[in-house]
């Protein structure tokens, strides 16, 4: 049976989980933000801010955390679409504006900071700007006493369609959860197959076997979901 939005689930299951989430940023965050960053300090949040329309292109995460000794939040917007939106920014910008006006809303005195993360994987490349600046016409062309009164900000974006089997790393969930994401929208249902097999093996390296079952069945969900047609090829092999 075919999942409503598998991909939501999947990406909900897997760095929703503390744990994954923060082996992702220890792995992928620049050195530079990593020091700044209490990763140790990660504490998922109840909060989504996508609406209803979009929940078939989007999913997100919030995860507070201590950034530079002060509470501050990461925030995992997740474009499941297959192929990338110029929208997106204005996106990322709505929903951190969202989330600094629930703290208004709870009296909070300075707003805290958020790094904003943009996770990708499409079947095309990324092609479109990852800063508000690159859509706004003219705006590297505006002298500094009018673009001081332009509002920008720049997004970390990860285009998995982009990364090679040995530019992925991390702990075994990470590894498995960032190829299945790369290759769920192959049209070569070998490539697919490979991953799936791949990440079986990926499996082996888990201690807790309970772990590796519960896993391989909610990357299994994902696949069959996602590709219902995959089910006997899945089975077979």
């Amino acid at each position: 049976m075919k999942l409503k939005n598998p991909h939501d689930l999947f990406f909900k299951e897997t760095f929703g989980n503390v744990t994954t989430a923060s082996n992702f940023l220890s792995n992928y965050l620049p050195p530079s933000l990593i020091e700044q960053i209490d990763i140790h300090t990660l504490e998922p949040q109840k909060d989504h801010f996508i609406e209803d329309q979009l929940k078939e292109s989007f999913s997100d995460l919030l995860f507070k955390t201590t950034i530079a000794g002060n509470e501050g939040y990461i925030y995992f917007l997740f474009e499941h679409k297959s192929y990338p939106d110029k929208g997106t920014v204005f996106q990322v910008l709505k929903y951190m504006i969202q989330i600094w006006q629930s703290k208004l809303d709870q009296e909070y005195g300075e707003l805290p900071i958020i790094i904003p993360l943009v996770i990708y994987h499409g079947k095309s490349n990324w092609h479109i700007p990852d800063t508000l600046a690159g859509i706004l016409k003219g705006y590297h062309d505006l002298p500094t006493n009018i673009e001081m009164y332009i509002p920008n900000f720049t997004y970390l974006l990860y285009d998995l369609s982009k990364y090679s089997d040995e530019e992925i790393k991390g702990a075994v969930q990470t590894r498995i959860t960032l190829t299945l994401l790369r290759d769920i929208f192959t049209t070569e249902p070998e490539k697919l197959i490979d991953s799936i097999l791949r990440s079986v093996e990926f499996l082996q390296d888990i201690e807790d076997k309970q772990t590796g079952i519960q896993y391989f069945e909610t990357m299994l969900h994902y696949i069959i979901g996602s590709k219902p047609i995959y089910q006997k090829m899945i089975c077979k092999n």
